[in-house]
């Protein structure tokens, strides 16, 4: 059983066992009685190949790999292959809190802090979510982030649509991990005057995935910040929002819009005079079994036409 379960491992897996799983997993073998209890001595190859697979699970130690990985971003003469592999690995080690943590006491985030601006784009979006996986819903880290000034370097990163476009994104996904459920990095973002950059995005990006995050992100600020959302419409939100749900084909930009008209329509902003005409196209575009989309196209279309908006 170790032997089949071993070696149907993914490579992370092999490096970081959860023995937890295994247990489970042998105890349903168990249970089932589909498993045959008539052993059979283990053939030489299957001994060889479990003892070596034990021997390397028991001697990974995820602290002694961090060290290695951080010590190959230091180096000022390290090729940018190496680089990158060192940012994957840290990136996957760090998703456990505790090993984020423990990067922050070795001075990680600090090294990450520094690749931001690295020329390399493949380094720059690497070290993006290397922040954004580390802090996410990780107070002390995101506060220790937002202290060094964090935020504003990744908010000017994002405003150039000269950079790369995977790093833009990966600046937005940091930006938002830092901000999510978190006063002081919201309050950051509110006071560098973040709804320009956000309202920028709708207003001139054709990227699917930057609008779906810029949207998403708009979406938490109004939840945990109500006050903001005057603050966007006066900026034209719902215009844009509006011109959005026009583009065809439709995808996954436009069930984001209708979210987010659903969450601000009982905040009575004036929308363009076309704005039912446009809800009542996309709904006829909607599939059967999008009845939740149907449903609040409906409401909004009803509240607009409570509120006099011509059609």
């Amino acid at each position: 059983i170790l032997f089949e379960y071993y070696s149907n491992m993914s490579e992370d897996l092999r490096l970081h066992p959860n023995w937890n799983a295994l247990l489970q997993w042998s105890m349903r073998f168990q249970e089932d009685g589909t498993f045959d209890r008539n052993l059979t001595p283990m053939d030489k190859e299957r001994l060889e190949f479990l003892r070596g697979a034990l021997e390397d699970a028991v001697a990974s130690d995820p602290i002694s790999d961090m060290k290695r990985v951080l010590a190959v971003i230091k180096k000022n003469d390290a090729d940018v292959a190496s680089l990158i592999a060192a940012f994957d690995e840290l990136i996957y080690l760090v998703e456990d809190l505790d090993l984020a943590n423990d990067l922050y006491l070795m001075g990680g985030l600090n090294v990450a802090i520094v690749y931001l601006k690295h020329t390399s784009s493949e380094l720059q979006w690497r070290a993006c979510e290397l922040l954004a996986t580390a802090t996410q819903n990780n107070e002390k880290l995101v506060n220790f982030v937002v202290e060094c000034s964090v935020m504003e370097e990744l908010m000017t990163f994002l405003d150039d649509p000269r950079n790369d476009m995977k790093a833009r994104i990966k600046s937005l996904y940091a930006i938002s991990c830092l901000a999510r459920a978190n006063k002081k990095a919201i309050d950051k973002f509110i006071d560098l005057q973040g709804y320009k950059s956000l309202i920028s995005i709708l207003e001139t990006s054709t990227n699917e995935k930057l609008l779906v995050k810029a949207i998403f992100f708009i979406r938490n600020i109004f939840f945990s910040n109500p006050s903001q959302i005057k603050v966007y419409n006066d900026h034209g939100l719902h215009k844009m929002l509006i011109e959005l749900l026009k583009q065809r084909p439709h995808g996954e930009v436009q069930d984001h819009v209708v979210h987010l008209l659903s969450d601000i329509q009982q905040h009575h902003v004036t929308y363009p005079p076309d704005a039912q005409a446009v809800i009542t196209r996309y709904v006829a575009d909607l599939g059967p079994e999008e009845e939740e989309l149907r449903g609040m196209c409906i409401k909004i279309r009803d509240a607009l036409e409570r509120e006099g908006v011509e059609r």
